[in-house]
């Protein structure tokens, strides 16, 4: 199998329905859900949507902010024309490999 990079899975998660994306689907998912998910940001994205995605996330979600990555290159990586933000549930085998590359290219801070 092919190694692939974590916005390869990331389209993946977006084919399977398990990537929520856009702020107002995180931010609505982040504050309904008992779940924990995983957020990702780009570097270019508004203060806002970071003021806000650091507030719901730091309370009981796991967190990754990139950056090196444009959100026009995110939203390449899920068939979009652009995206700032999107989450991934934790405990599921896209997320879990998301992470452990995101981990292991060294492009995300926790």
């Amino acid at each position: 199998m092919p190694d692939l990079s974590w916005m390869s899975f990331l389209g993946l998660a977006r084919r399977a329905g398990v990537l929520v994306i856009g702020q107002d689907n995180v931010f609505a998912v982040l504050q309904k859900n008992k779940k924990n998910y995983v957020v990702i940001m780009t570097s270019d994205r508004s203060d806002a949507v970071a003021r806000k995605a650091k507030k719901e996330a730091f309370s009981r979600h796991s967190f990754f902010q990139l950056r090196t990555i444009e959100r026009e290159k995110l939203g390449e990586a899920i068939g979009l024309a652009g995206c700032q933000i999107v989450a991934l549930p934790e405990g599921e085998g896209l997320t879990d490999a998301v992470i452990l590359r995101l981990k292991e290219g060294g492009e995300a801070i926790e």
